[in-house]
């Protein structure tokens, strides 16, 4: 029956060009678009207006360093707030920098100058790298004057320099070498894109043949319900069989070609992938039975597509979110996936690492397959009562 079942579906998928399209098409394309959109890794090049207000060759040192810095395009110099305020609304900068009208007059006075950053504080991205490029400029241009004083006073120069900065900080960025957001975020959005493509296209066939008067997900004829497990467990492997191409071209070959952290073993990344896939074959495979129409598949996917983003934990902590979002949190196999995806393979933890994660899939998996088992069973039996009344009906006539 395993067989029958598996082969009936592969030709069923094959034949429906629109579930291939989402299958496949639609795998393919967002996982492209979206880590190609974000291959730069860092917004650099910001534009900004620079007020200089001071005019003096201190403050004209101070918008060459700025526009030096790779965040900083200095694009307008003005001598009034007003007309860079006007550049600022009208979206030809993101950013203002004011440079006030005494700032050597209190340097050369070992007064403590001020440089004003406005920043557009709605992108978190620009505003982040504008406000890191006006600080590294003063604290590169406080460095500079304070070993100049030292050394007046007869310092060597590596003595004045240790003098300015007794302790540095040395930064590195772990997980994401490049501080880029394709890292940050690409890994969590290639599973979130796995679960998604499959969920729906799974719906999608399930609805069209309840369309064509296959009312209950597909079940063609009259089945015996001693043969529901082979039957869901045909169903469910026709599907995965396909979206094994998508495991392999989302997590092998773009990770490749857009050089994203990898650090996980093969070997364990596939252990932990197929109980998540799993899981959400079986919980597709449960949902599909309550779409009377294709176009409803498409509706309920496209509707809990951004909250299971969110409720995912990669975009904001988990364990920041309201208790009883957490907890309903977990019944989305995408959220502990991600989750311990990112540990095992940016992070580089081992299978082990991850057991409790692995483990909670695994339950999910079992979950999700007893509840589409029940439906399944449930399906079976009106199934084949339905044929038994049409039958009687036809013996009487």
């Amino acid at each position: 029956m395993f067989a029958n079942t598996y082969l009936y579906e592969l030709k069923l998928l094959l034949k429906d060009s629109g579930v291939l399209f989402i299958l496949f098409g639609a795998s393919i394309f967002y996982s492209l678009i979206y880590t190609y959109s974000y291959s730069h890794e860092v917004v650099n090049d910001i534009s900004v207006a620079v007020v200089d207000l001071n005019g003096t060759k201190t403050s004209r040192d101070v918008v060459r360093m700025l526009d030096a810095t790779p965040q900083i395009n200095v694009t307008f110099h003005t001598q009034n707030f007003k007309e860079a305020k006007a550049l600022f609304y009208d979206d030809k900068v993101h950013g203002v920098i004011v440079i006030p009208k005494d700032f050597e007059r209190k340097i050369m006075r070992s007064e403590q100058a001020a440089v004003t950053a406005y920043a557009d504080a709605s992108y978190f991205m620009i505003y982040k790298q504008i406000l890191s490029g006006a600080a590294q400029v003063t604290g590169t241009m406080s460095a500079k004057l304070e070993i100049g004083r030292l050394m007046m006073k007869g310092n060597d120069k590596y003595k004045a320099m240790a003098q300015s900065q007794p302790v540095s900080v040395s930064t590195s960025y772990l997980f994401n070498p490049a501080a880029g957001y394709a890292s940050y975020a690409m890994p969590g959005v290639m599973l979130m894109i796995l679960q998604q493509t499959l969920l729906l296209s799974i719906g999608m066939l399930g609805g069209t043949l309840r369309e064509k008067k296959r009312k209950y997900f597909y079940l063609d004829g009259d089945i015996d319900p001693r043969h529901a497990v082979s039957t869901l467990l045909g169903k469910a492997f026709a599907f995965i069989t396909l979206h094994l191409f998508n495991i392999f071209f989302m997590l092998v070959l773009v990770y490749k070609w857009f050089d994203l952290p990898q650090k996980g073993n093969p070997f364990e990344v596939f252990i932990f992938i197929m109980p998540y896939i799993f899981a959400v074959a079986f919980l597709g495979i449960s949902i599909a039975t309550l779409f009377k129409k294709r176009e409803h598949s498409l509706i309920f996917m496209f509707f809990t597509s951004i909250p299971f983003i969110f409720l995912s934990g990669f975009s904001w902590p988990a364990s920041e979110m309201p208790l009883l979002l957490q907890k309903f949190s977990l019944l989305i196999p995408s959220t502990t996936a991600i989750q311990g995806y990112l540990r095992l393979n940016t992070m580089g933890a081992s299978l082990q690492q991850v057991s409790s994660e692995l483990g909670f899939l695994m339950i999910l998996m079992v979950a999700y397959f007893i509840l589409a088992l029940l439906i399944t069973k449930y399906r079976i039996h009106q199934n084949n009562r339905e044929l038994q009344e049409t039958s009687d009906e036809a013996i009487e006539s």
